[in-house]
Protein backbone atom coordinates (compact mmCIF):
# COMPACT_ATOMS: atom_id res chain seq x y z
CA UNK A 1 0.00 0.00 0.00
CA UNK A 2 1.42 3.46 -0.87
CA UNK A 3 2.21 5.88 1.97
CA UNK A 4 -0.61 8.02 3.28
CA UNK A 5 -0.75 11.31 1.39
CA UNK A 6 -0.65 14.69 3.07
CA UNK A 7 -2.58 17.92 2.83
CA UNK A 8 0.06 20.65 2.88
CA UNK A 9 -0.96 24.09 4.14
CA UNK A 10 1.61 26.88 3.75
CA UNK A 11 0.93 30.15 5.50
CA UNK A 12 1.70 32.66 8.22
CA UNK A 13 0.37 33.00 11.78
CA UNK A 14 -3.15 32.37 10.51
CA UNK A 15 -1.94 28.85 9.75
CA UNK A 16 0.51 28.52 12.66
CA UNK A 17 -2.42 29.20 15.02
CA UNK A 18 -4.68 26.93 12.97
CA UNK A 19 -4.98 24.30 15.69
CA UNK A 20 -5.83 26.89 18.32
CA UNK A 21 -8.65 28.37 16.25
CA UNK A 22 -9.41 24.89 14.90
CA UNK A 23 -9.55 25.44 11.15
CA UNK A 24 -6.55 23.15 10.63
CA UNK A 25 -7.78 20.60 13.16
CA UNK A 26 -11.19 20.65 11.46
CA UNK A 27 -9.46 19.56 8.24
CA UNK A 28 -7.57 16.80 10.01
CA UNK A 29 -10.80 15.55 11.58
CA UNK A 30 -12.41 15.47 8.14
CA UNK A 31 -9.56 13.50 6.57
CA UNK A 32 -8.68 11.18 9.43
CA UNK A 33 -7.46 7.78 8.19
CA UNK A 34 -7.25 9.20 4.67
CA UNK A 35 -4.63 11.97 4.67
CA UNK A 36 -2.43 13.76 7.20
CA UNK A 37 -2.73 17.54 7.42
CA UNK A 38 0.70 19.16 7.52
CA UNK A 39 0.46 22.81 8.62
CA UNK A 40 3.54 24.85 7.73
CA UNK A 41 2.61 28.13 9.38
CA UNK A 42 5.32 30.73 9.87
CA UNK A 43 4.15 33.62 12.04
CA UNK A 44 5.04 37.01 10.57
CA UNK A 45 6.13 35.61 7.20
CA UNK A 46 5.25 37.09 3.85
CA UNK A 47 5.34 35.58 0.36
CA UNK A 48 8.91 36.79 -0.22
CA UNK A 49 10.29 34.83 2.72
CA UNK A 50 8.27 31.70 2.01
CA UNK A 51 9.37 31.70 -1.64
CA UNK A 52 13.00 32.08 -0.56
CA UNK A 53 12.62 28.93 1.55
CA UNK A 54 11.01 26.97 -1.25
CA UNK A 55 13.71 28.01 -3.73
CA UNK A 56 16.48 26.85 -1.38
CA UNK A 57 16.86 23.09 -1.77
CA UNK A 58 18.06 22.64 1.82
CA UNK A 59 15.40 24.81 3.43
CA UNK A 60 12.54 23.64 1.21
CA UNK A 61 12.59 20.39 3.18
CA UNK A 62 11.30 22.42 6.14
CA UNK A 63 8.16 23.13 4.14
CA UNK A 64 7.53 20.17 1.85
CA UNK A 65 6.90 16.70 3.35
CA UNK A 66 8.51 13.58 1.91
CA UNK A 67 5.22 11.96 0.92
CA UNK A 68 3.05 13.18 -1.95
CA UNK A 69 0.39 15.78 -1.25
CA UNK A 70 -3.29 15.18 -1.87
CA UNK A 71 -3.54 18.94 -2.33
CA UNK A 72 -1.69 22.02 -1.15
CA UNK A 73 -3.19 25.25 0.18
CA UNK A 74 -1.39 28.61 0.15
CA UNK A 75 -2.72 31.07 2.72
CA UNK A 76 -0.50 34.16 2.54
CA UNK A 77 -0.95 37.90 2.14
CA UNK A 78 -1.99 39.27 5.52
CA UNK A 79 1.59 40.31 6.28
CA UNK A 80 2.38 41.38 2.72
CA UNK A 81 -0.51 43.84 3.03
CA UNK A 82 0.83 45.52 6.20
CA UNK A 83 1.54 48.98 4.77
CA UNK A 84 4.71 50.60 6.08
CA UNK A 85 5.50 47.58 8.25
CA UNK A 86 8.62 45.41 8.02
CA UNK A 87 6.67 42.58 6.38
CA UNK A 88 5.12 44.68 3.61
CA UNK A 89 5.52 43.40 0.05
CA UNK A 90 4.47 45.55 -2.93
CA UNK A 91 1.38 44.30 -4.72
CA UNK A 92 3.08 43.32 -7.99
CA UNK A 93 5.80 41.43 -6.12
CA UNK A 94 3.14 39.71 -4.02
CA UNK A 95 1.53 38.39 -7.18
CA UNK A 96 4.88 37.28 -8.58
CA UNK A 97 5.81 35.57 -5.32
CA UNK A 98 2.45 33.83 -5.12
CA UNK A 99 2.92 32.46 -8.63
CA UNK A 100 6.38 31.26 -7.66
CA UNK A 101 5.06 29.52 -4.53
CA UNK A 102 2.29 27.78 -6.48
CA UNK A 103 4.74 26.54 -9.10
CA UNK A 104 7.30 25.44 -6.51
CA UNK A 105 4.66 23.43 -4.65
CA UNK A 106 3.54 21.78 -7.87
CA UNK A 107 7.14 20.80 -8.58
CA UNK A 108 8.16 19.70 -5.08
CA UNK A 109 4.97 18.40 -3.43
CA UNK A 110 3.35 16.91 -6.57
CA UNK A 111 -0.19 17.57 -5.31
CA UNK A 112 -2.66 15.16 -6.87
CA UNK A 113 -5.43 17.76 -6.86
CA UNK A 114 -3.31 20.85 -7.30
CA UNK A 115 -2.91 23.99 -5.22
CA UNK A 116 -5.69 25.93 -3.49
CA UNK A 117 -5.22 29.67 -2.99
CA UNK A 118 -6.79 31.09 0.18
CA UNK A 119 -7.03 34.88 0.14
CA UNK A 120 -6.07 37.05 3.09
CA UNK A 121 -9.09 37.67 5.33
CA UNK A 122 -10.69 41.04 6.09
CA UNK A 123 -9.19 43.16 8.85
CA UNK A 124 -10.93 45.14 11.59
CA UNK A 125 -8.36 47.92 11.81
CA UNK A 126 -9.97 49.61 14.81
CA UNK A 127 -9.87 46.46 16.94
CA UNK A 128 -6.37 45.67 15.69
CA UNK A 129 -5.09 49.11 16.68
CA UNK A 130 -6.60 48.81 20.16
CA UNK A 131 -5.02 45.36 20.55
CA UNK A 132 -1.65 46.67 19.36
CA UNK A 133 -1.68 49.58 21.82
CA UNK A 134 -2.72 47.34 24.72
CA UNK A 135 -0.27 44.52 24.04
CA UNK A 136 2.93 45.62 22.34
CA UNK A 137 3.10 49.20 21.08
CA UNK A 138 1.47 51.81 23.32
CA UNK A 139 2.63 54.57 20.96
CA UNK A 140 0.80 53.22 17.90
CA UNK A 141 -1.55 55.70 16.24
CA UNK A 142 -2.83 53.68 13.29
CA UNK A 143 -2.98 50.12 12.06
CA UNK A 144 -0.67 49.10 9.18
CA UNK A 145 -3.41 46.75 8.04
CA UNK A 146 -6.78 48.00 6.84
CA UNK A 147 -9.85 46.43 5.29
CA UNK A 148 -9.54 48.40 2.06
CA UNK A 149 -5.79 47.92 1.56
CA UNK A 150 -5.91 44.20 2.32
CA UNK A 151 -8.66 43.86 -0.29
CA UNK A 152 -6.12 44.82 -2.96
CA UNK A 153 -4.13 41.73 -1.98
CA UNK A 154 -7.29 39.64 -1.89
CA UNK A 155 -8.05 40.78 -5.44
CA UNK A 156 -4.48 40.02 -6.51
CA UNK A 157 -4.62 36.52 -5.01
CA UNK A 158 -7.85 35.75 -6.86
CA UNK A 159 -6.30 36.94 -10.12
CA UNK A 160 -3.23 34.74 -9.66
CA UNK A 161 -5.41 31.75 -8.76
CA UNK A 162 -7.41 32.20 -11.96
CA UNK A 163 -4.30 32.60 -14.12
CA UNK A 164 -2.65 29.54 -12.57
CA UNK A 165 -5.77 27.37 -12.78
CA UNK A 166 -6.08 27.04 -9.00
CA UNK A 167 -9.14 26.64 -6.84
CA UNK A 168 -9.61 29.81 -4.78
CA UNK A 169 -11.20 30.39 -1.39
CA UNK A 170 -12.26 34.03 -1.10
CA UNK A 171 -12.25 34.91 2.59
CA UNK A 172 -13.68 38.37 1.94
CA UNK A 173 -16.76 36.65 0.52
CA UNK A 174 -16.78 34.11 3.37
CA UNK A 175 -16.87 36.81 6.05
CA UNK A 176 -18.43 39.81 4.28
CA UNK A 177 -20.90 38.07 1.99
CA UNK A 178 -21.64 39.84 -1.29
CA UNK A 179 -20.54 43.26 0.01
CA UNK A 180 -16.82 42.59 -0.40
CA UNK A 181 -16.11 46.19 -1.47
CA UNK A 182 -17.61 47.76 1.65
CA UNK A 183 -15.75 50.60 3.32
CA UNK A 184 -14.59 49.99 6.85
CA UNK A 185 -16.98 50.78 9.67
CA UNK A 186 -16.57 49.67 13.29
CA UNK A 187 -18.67 47.03 15.01
CA UNK A 188 -19.71 45.15 11.90
CA UNK A 189 -21.29 41.67 12.28
CA UNK A 190 -18.17 40.01 10.82
CA UNK A 191 -15.91 41.65 13.42
CA UNK A 192 -16.97 39.08 16.03
CA UNK A 193 -14.82 36.49 14.25
CA UNK A 194 -11.62 38.54 14.74
CA UNK A 195 -11.01 39.17 18.45
CA UNK A 196 -7.73 41.02 17.83
CA UNK A 197 -8.81 42.43 14.47
CA UNK A 198 -6.62 40.07 12.42
CA UNK A 199 -6.62 36.50 13.77
CA UNK A 200 -9.90 34.62 13.77
CA UNK A 201 -11.52 32.68 16.60
CA UNK A 202 -13.04 29.18 16.60
CA UNK A 203 -16.19 30.38 14.85
CA UNK A 204 -14.12 32.04 12.15
CA UNK A 205 -11.97 28.94 11.86
CA UNK A 206 -15.08 26.85 11.27
CA UNK A 207 -16.17 29.15 8.45
CA UNK A 208 -12.76 28.88 6.80
CA UNK A 209 -12.46 25.10 7.00
CA UNK A 210 -16.03 24.72 5.73
CA UNK A 211 -15.36 27.04 2.79
CA UNK A 212 -12.13 25.26 1.90
CA UNK A 213 -13.74 21.82 1.99
CA UNK A 214 -16.65 23.04 -0.13
CA UNK A 215 -14.29 24.44 -2.77
CA UNK A 216 -12.50 21.13 -3.37
CA UNK A 217 -13.41 18.92 -6.33
CA UNK A 218 -15.59 15.97 -5.39
CA UNK A 219 -12.86 13.40 -6.05
CA UNK A 220 -10.65 15.15 -3.50
CA UNK A 221 -13.21 15.20 -0.70
CA UNK A 222 -12.84 12.81 2.20
CA UNK A 223 -16.05 10.97 1.37
CA UNK A 224 -14.56 9.97 -2.00
CA UNK A 225 -11.31 8.61 -0.56
CA UNK A 226 -10.83 5.13 0.87
CA UNK A 227 -9.49 4.63 4.37
CA UNK A 228 -5.90 3.41 4.24
CA UNK A 229 -6.59 0.53 6.64
CA UNK A 230 -9.65 -1.73 6.83
CA UNK A 231 -12.52 -0.88 9.14
CA UNK A 232 -12.42 -2.95 12.32
CA UNK A 233 -15.77 -4.54 11.47
CA UNK A 234 -14.25 -5.94 8.29
CA UNK A 235 -11.41 -7.46 10.30
CA UNK A 236 -13.81 -8.84 12.90
CA UNK A 237 -15.93 -10.49 10.22
CA UNK A 238 -12.93 -12.51 9.05
CA UNK A 239 -12.67 -14.25 12.40
CA UNK A 240 -16.35 -14.99 12.88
Amino acid sequence: MPPRKNILIVGDSLTEFGYDNRWVSNLQHEYQRRADVVARGFSGYNTRWVLEMLNDDARSEIVVPVTQSLFCAVFLGANDAAAGFATEVPLEEYQSNLRGIIRALREKAHPEFGVVVVTPPPVDQEVLLAYTIANWNPAATCSPRTLEHTKLYRDAALQVAQEEGCVAVDLYKVFLGDDVAQSFAPNQPWSKYFPDGLHFNDEGGKLISTALLAALPDDCKAASLPMDAPDWLELASRTS
